[in-house]
């Protein structure tokens, strides 16, 4: 409203002399001068921040938030209450309907300065257009939010039509009354400076009347109570708590204590809630009055202290249940529960029409007898139910957790021996990677035997052309040489190396092909 106001100000000039302009919600500024420039200036740039960037950054936030999803973000409504919260979530951009309503009014207004017709068809048309929209769309979250909304458009409505009815422009201007149909010509006083002639007025008759504007008193104070009121029962039902610093603030003025504040809000909250309970249950039937106490009657009549059996024997309550049981087990209404409870229905009905009808009724101590007794066997019959109920329901219980623990038995075994057979399995797979790696290391055992029998057969062999050998040589000594000492140990050593010789050299043969072990031949 103020940024229309200030861009639209000092556009409106009026003419008041021969070439003397002035503006009209201004009338001490000339127009068309500096001044005027540079509130122009300085009122088109407010107005242009606040009318046109700050409703773009509005509809640029909804946008963005409705494309993105975040309007149904909970923590995302929460910082943008002001826009979320108080609106249907398909309504969340109602906000702007309400800003675009202030600033048409307030455009019209400051355009329109001298055509008080206009403004009163332009202004009426569109605040009826809007409370239309706001009674058929229900934007509000709440239902008495639109009710409170509609109802101030209409306050507004009524106000705008009525003071642009009897005032328009600051001139006055021609329209047709509604008690004769003929022209109002009475003089009309204007509403803006430079105030009016009262000198030209003094002796002509002034359009007014004392009946409309009384009228007109009546009803603006009467809508402006009734939303008063609206608005405190809207601020009743949010539970609104006041702000810290009240207490301190009622201690400051008043010098009472602290804790009288919160005495104060709990009475007048209390007178509220009293009041709005009983317009709320107005139309409620009130409850029948009470008879007089019946037992209070007879203990009055009694010289004596009346006797503790007459009001209970003393039993147990299984006893006493089980006694009315016995009592009633061939009675037509003790079938069942329900008929058991239509029974204590019709006995309600009756005990009730002798109450109202005479509170010292002497069947009345049989009838609430009767009735007593059918809500023991009542109670008895409900007991046994929800025994047979509980039973069956420990007994469901007790299976199904037999059941739990055979699925439970039943998935450990085959986990067991699923467990066994991977185990199994893998055993063997570890037994075949370690002949595997035996076999490559040292070798297939049959092929070291058969080599090993090659190598025995081939060493029989050897030893026995040593043996031929030695055998040849000691003849040869024998006849070529005398026998001596010398002769006896060199013959000695020569076998010796030759034996040697042999067994180095098989040894070594084995080693070379990789069959024999080097650590067992030192060995």
């Amino acid at each position: 409203v103020q940024a229309t106001t200030l861009a639209l100000v000092p556009i409106s000039c009026s003419q008041i002399a021969p070439g003397v302009t002035v503006l009209d919600w201004w009338p001490n500024l000339e127009c068309n001068t500096d001044i005027q420039e540079r509130m122009r200036l300085a009122g088109g740039g407010y107005g242009f921040i606040l009318i046109i960037v700050i409703p773009s950054t509005l509809i640029y936030i909804l946008w963005k938030s409705w494309a993105n999803e975040l309007a149904q973000d909970e923590l995302y409504r929460q910082r943008w209450g002001w826009m979320f919260e108080h609106y249907e979530l398909k309504y969340f951009w109602w906000e702007l309907v309400g800003l675009l309503r202030r600033i048409v009014l307030v455009a019209i207004q400051n355009l329109f300065v001298h055509h008080g017709g206009i403004q009163l068809v332009i202004g009426v048309t569109y605040l009826c257009l809007h409370l239309f929209a706001t009674l058929y769309a229900q934007p509000h979250k709440i239902h008495r939010h639109n009710v409170i909304d509609a109802w101030l458009q209409a306050q507004l409505l009524f106000l705008a039509t009525y003071a642009l009815w009897n005032v328009i422009g600051s001139e006055g201007m021609y329209i047709f009354t509604t008690e004769s149909g003929r022209t109002n010509d009475n003089t009309r006083i204007a509403i803006l400076p430079p105030g009016p002639d009262m000198d030209a007025i003094a002796d002509r008759f002034i359009n007014s009347s004392v009946l409309s504007n009384l009228l007109y008193v009546i009803l603006v104070g009467m809508s402006t109570a009734v939303a008063f009121v609206m608005v405190i029962f809207d601020l009743y039902e949010m539970k609104l708590s006041a702000p810290f610093w009240a207490p301190y603030a009622l201690n400051y003025v008043t010098g009472a204590p602290l804790f009288v504040w919160d005495e104060w809000v709990s009475r007048v909250l209390v007178v509220i809630d009293l009041f709005i309970t009983r317009f709320k249950d107005r139309r409620k039937l009130p409850p029948p009055a009470r008879p007089s106490s019946r037992w209070a009657h007879r203990a009055m009549n009694e010289n004596q202290p009346v006797p503790s059996d007459r009001f209970h024997a003393g039993k147990s309550v299984k006893d006493m249940l089980e006694e009315v049981v016995g009592s009633t087990l061939e009675q037509e209404w003790a079938r069942d529960g329900d008929s058991i409870r239509e029974y204590i229905g019709s006995l309600d009905k009756r005990v009730f029409a002798a109450e109202m009808y005479n509170s010292k009724s002497p069947n009345l101590p049989s009838l609430e007898r009767e009735r007593n007794m059918a809500k023991k066997r009542l109670l008895k019959f409900m007991q046994d139910e929800s025994a047979s109920v509980f039973r069956a329901l420990y007994d469901q219980t007790g299976r199904n957790e037999q059941l739990i623990w055979d699925m439970q038995e039943l998935e450990r075994k085959e986990l067991q021996a699923r467990v066994i057979q991977a185990g199994q399995e893998e055993h063997g797979k570890q037994l075949v990677r370690q002949r595997e790696e035996q076999v490559r290391r040292v070798g297939d055992i049959a092929m070291w035997k058969k080599q090993y029998e090659q190598e025995k057969k081939h060493c029989s062999e050897l030893e026995r052309y040593v043996r031929q050998a030695r055998d040849a040589l000691v003849l040869y000594n024998l006849e070529e040489s005398d026998e001596s000492e010398d002769e006896k140990e060199l013959d000695a050593y020569l076998e010796k190396q030759i034996a040697d010789y042999i067994d180095s050299k098989t040894a070594k043969k084995l080693m070379e092909e990789g069959k024999l072990d080097p650590m067992l031949h030192l060995a």
